[in-house]
């Protein structure tokens, strides 16, 4: 995903440092989830494989809102956007995109057997991360304190995504209903993360009025709903259950993050913000 910030004051971001994230899963690991997987295809079909994916990669962007959470509380001026932390969590901002879309590349080159295109998407995270270790130093003690376990989280989560996906042997998606409903959730999933990144931006960027926030919440919360209608088109069962249960979590995650850290203006003291959202039972909540 190519992405466009509504900011032009910051400098350029063209260094990238080496990381201990390995190229490959340890073969030993993969192993460990090779029977586990291949019984999933065996009993469930690849649908039940297709849904374990999906599960593993909500579970990174949890984590990754873990770290924009904590990293948020450690900003020290919002209002200077070339600060170092406003930049460092900008950057932060940037690497969880790449990871994420990286990690969608993988799931597809995977199952799809494409193993090339797995190892060129291998280093765009290596390189994501290891930017990351560098992002949270800019929050002194705290970041390191902090930040650096919660960024291991993300790195686990991501590698558990990788060595699913790899241990799911080749198939030949021929179900093309499956496969279509399946590409849509993949890109509503990645559309969530760009909506709360331009929010974010917005704000910090001391644009964020009022009515923008509205919009921008009610975007976001039509993309989860579009969600939960992808999960009910691939079917039922308790896989499908289990998938809508995280994506609820997710919602929480993701609107008690914005709501935590966002400072929309007011235009002037008008009435304070109240909106009104759908959760994944179709049930509304304001």
């Amino acid at each position: 995903m190519v992405r466009q910030h509504s900011w032009n004051w910051l400098p350029p971001r063209v260094t990238r440092f080496h990381s201990s994230l390995p190229s490959r899963p340890p073969l030993a690991m993969v192993e460990q989830l090779e029977d586990r997987v291949l019984m999933s295809v065996s009993e469930g079909g690849i649908e039940q494989a297709l849904i374990g994916l999906l599960r593993q990669q909500i579970g990174v962007r949890n984590a990754e809102l873990e770290v924009l959470k904590l990293a948020g509380d450690l900003v020290q001026d919002k209002t200077t956007p070339l600060s170092s932390t406003v930049e460092a969590f900008l950057k932060i901002e940037d690497d969880f995109q790449g990871i994420d879309g990286a990690l969608v590349k993988i799931v597809h080159s995977a199952l799809l057997g494409n193993k090339m295109n797995v190892d060129v998407q291998m280093v765009k995270i290596d390189f994501a991360f290891a930017s990351l270790e560098e992002e949270v130093k800019f929050f002194g003690e705290n970041g390191t304190g902090l930040l650096l376990p919660a960024v291991q989280r993300v790195r686990e989560a991501a590698l558990d995504t990788i060595k699913f996906a790899n241990a799911l042997p080749a198939v030949q998606l021929t179900d093309h209903k499956l496969v279509g409903d399946f590409m849509k959730f993949e890109f509503e999933y990645l559309k969530i993360a760009d909506i709360t990144d331009k929010v974010v931006t917005t704000d910090l960027a001391g644009k964020l009025t009022a009515d923008k926030w509205r919009l921008d919440i009610v975007k976001l919360d039509d993309a989860f709903v579009k969600l939960d209608a992808d999960i009910a088109a691939m079917g039922d069962g308790s896989v499908f259950k289990a998938l809508s249960e995280d994506l609820s979590k997710l919602q929480d995650n993701t609107f008690n993050f914005l709501t935590d850290f966002t400072t929309p203006s007011t235009d002037g003291g008008g009435d304070a913000i109240s909106i009104t959202l759908t959760d994944p039972e179709g049930d509304t909540i304001s």
